[in-house]
C-alpha cells in the first residue's frame, strides 16, 4: 500500500468517509477559525471515488475561486449598478430598473459563475420582445465587463448571445409642410412651441427637457446632457423660424426652458402624454420621435454636409471632437441650419 506524506499545515487534508459510499474520499480545505462559534471549520471541496482524485482536487484548490463561486448575480448586478448609475440619464435609469424587475431579477440567486452561454441563451430566448432582448443584453454586457475587470470571470458570455427575434423597423413619419403651418397657428400653446423647436433643432426629447436658460445664448443652445457621448456639450444654432418661440419661453424666466405649472423639469412621461393629447386634438398622426426624423429629412433635403448633420444631432459615430467650437465651426453650423426652409 502506498504511503502518503503528511501535508504541511495550511494545505488542507484528505479523509476517508465512514460507511459504504461510492465516493468515499473527501478533500477538505485548510482549517480556519470561526470566531463567532469558536470552532475550527473546514470546507468540503468535493468527494471522490479514489484518494488520488481527492489529492488532485486539493492540489488544484483555489480558495479565491471558491469565494467567486459564492457570488450571486444579484451581488454583481448591484456592484455594477452602483458605478453605472452615475453615468446615465434619468430615463435610462428607469428603463434599466424596468428590465431588472421584469427579467433580470430572476437570476438573483444564481451563482454568477454558472452564467455560461447556454444558460444565458435559454434565459434571453424567453424575453418577450426584440426591444427588451436588446436592453437585457446591454445590461448583461455591462455586468460582464465589470465582472471581468474584477477577475470574477474571464469570459464575456453576453457577446455570444444570439438575438433570434427580428427587430421590427419602426416607420417614422415626417411632419408635412401643412402640419408645420398648423403648428405655427397653435404656437401660443406651449406644447406646439415645443414640437416646433424639436422639429427645427433635431434634439432628442430628453435633451430638450433638460435645456435651461443658462445654456441658451446669442442664437445658440448648448446640449449638456445626452444619451450619447457625441451628443454631450454640442452646440445647436436656433433657426430663425423658432427664435421667437424660444424667446417667449425664456421670457417666463424659469430654470428650464420648458416647464408647465411648476418651475421644475417636465418628465419624459408627462411630455409624451401632452404630445399625444395635442396630436389627437389637431388630428395629426405622429409619435414623439417623429420630430427628430423630420429635422434629419429637412436637413437632407438641403444636401447638408453629413458631418455637420451628425454634429447637429449628436450622432454616436461622430469621431470629431465637438466639445469646443471655433468661430468657423459655428458659422458653418449656422449656415447649414439657415438652409432649412
Amino acid at each position: 500500500m502506498a504511503k502518503y506524506k503528511r501535508r504541511a499545515n495550511g494545505c488542507g487534508t484528505v479523509v476517508k468517509l465512514s460507511g459504504k459510499r461510492r465516493k468515499a474520499w473527501a478533500a477538505l480545505s485548510p482549517a480556519k477559525m470561526n470566531y463567532e462559534t469558536e470552532k475550527i471549520e473546514r470546507e468540503v471541496i468535493g468527494t471522490f471515488e479514489t484518494r488520488q482524485e481527492a489529492d488532485k482536487a486539493l492540489l488544484l484548490y483555489d480558495p479565491k475561486e471558491i469565494e467567486r463561486r459564492k457570488l450571486l448575480f444579484k451581488t454583481i448586478y448591484e456592484k455594477w449598478w452602483e458605478g453605472h448609475v452615475k453615468k446615465v440619464e434619468e430615463n435610462t435609469i428607469k428603463t434599466y430598473h424596468s428590465m431588472y424587475n421584469k427579467y433580470l431579477s430572476k437570476l438573483d440567486n444564481v451563482s454568477f459563475k454558472e452564467l455560461n452561454a447556454l444558460f444565458l441563451q435559454d434565459f434571453i430566448d424567453k424575453v418577450d420582445s426584440a426591444s427588451s432582448q436588446k436592453l437585457v443584453k446591454a445590461v448583461l454586457a455591462g455586468i460582464f465587463k465589470y465582472a471581468m475587470k474584477h477577475e470574477i470571470v474571464d469570459k464575456d458570455f453576453s457577446k455570444l448571445l444570439d438575438m433570434k427575434k427580428q427587430v421590427a423597423v419602426l416607420e417614422r413619419k415626417n411632419f408635412t409642410k401643412e402640419e408645420m403651418a398648423i403648428l405655427f397657428e397653435y404656437s401660443e400653446r406651449k406644447i406646439a412651441k415645443a414640437i416646433l423647436i424639436l422639429n427645427y433643432t433635431g434634439l432628442r426629447i430628453s435633451e430638450f427637457l433638460n435645456l435651461n436658460k443658462e445654456v441658451i445664448n446669442n442664437g445658440y443652445m448648448k446640449v449638456i446632457k445626452s444619451k450619447t457621448e457625441a451628443g454631450r456639450n454640442r452646440i445647436v444654432p436656433i433657426h430663425s423660424k423658432i427664435q421667437g418661440l424660444v424667446d417667449e419661453l425664456l421670457a417666463e424666466n424659469r430654470k428650464y426652458l420648458y416647464t408647465q405649472d411648476e418651475d421644475k423639469k417636465v418628465t419624459y412621461a408627462r411630455f409624451r402624454k401632452e404630445f399625444e393629447n395635442f396630436m389627437e386634438e389637431v388630428k395629426m398622426n405622429h409619435t414623439i420621435h417623429d420630430t427628430r426624423h423630420t429635422f434629419s429629412n429637412m436637413a437632407d433635403d438641403t444636401k447638408m454636409n453629413k458631418k455637420i448633420l451628425a454634429q447637429l444631432v449628436g450622432h454616436k459615430n461622430v469621431k470629431t471632437t465637438i466639445n469646443t467650437y471655433v468661430h468657423k465651426d459655428l458659422e458653418a453650423l449656422r449656415k447649414a441650419i439657415d438652409l432649412i426652409n
